[in-house]
């Protein structure tokens, strides 16, 4: 499957390949999946499925720049929780408007773990900025 996303008025390609069996996913996989990219000039990777993946696997992916999903880990959709706010990938815009309001430097916003698995979910690189929309009873909506 190759996905097109438009970023900054350019369309990125990406591979992605859903493995049906729930097996162990070795470097061979991920090394096949990488050349996949290379062939269709894409930016990014994903393979979802397998039961869990080798340390060596894990780290041919973070090199090439390919995502691994445990396949059972999307069973549910994170977002439609009560207790789980809306999150948001910020534009560039949102986060310059921001910064220039708090007198702050991009370094001081608060982190959040690439494990999250809200962060999981939307797909977010480090770097990005994720957008948090709490509601509080006194303060109304508020964002993080």
């Amino acid at each position: 499957m190759y996905p097109v996303r438009e970023v900054d008025g350019e369309l990125h390609k990406y591979v992605v390949w859903i493995l049906k069996e729930n097996k162990v996913v070795g470097v061979a996989i991920v090394r096949d999946l990488f050349r996949e990219m290379e062939e269709s000039n894409s930016m990014r990777g994903m393979l979802v499925g397998g039961s869990r993946f080798t340390p060596a696997a894990k780290k041919v992916a973070l090199i090439s720049k390919i995502e691994l999903v445990i396949g059972n880990y999307a069973s549910f959709d994170l977002f439609e929780h009560e207790l789980v706010p809306p999150h948001i990938i910020a534009s560039d815009d949102e986060i310059k408007l921001i910064l220039d309001h708090y007198g702050i430097e991009k370094k001081q916003l608060p982190r959040i773990y690439r494990d999250d698995p809200a962060v999981k979910v939307l797909g977010a690189r480090p770097g990005q900025i994720v957008r948090i929309e709490r509601e509080s009873p006194t303060a109304g909506v508020t964002f993080y």
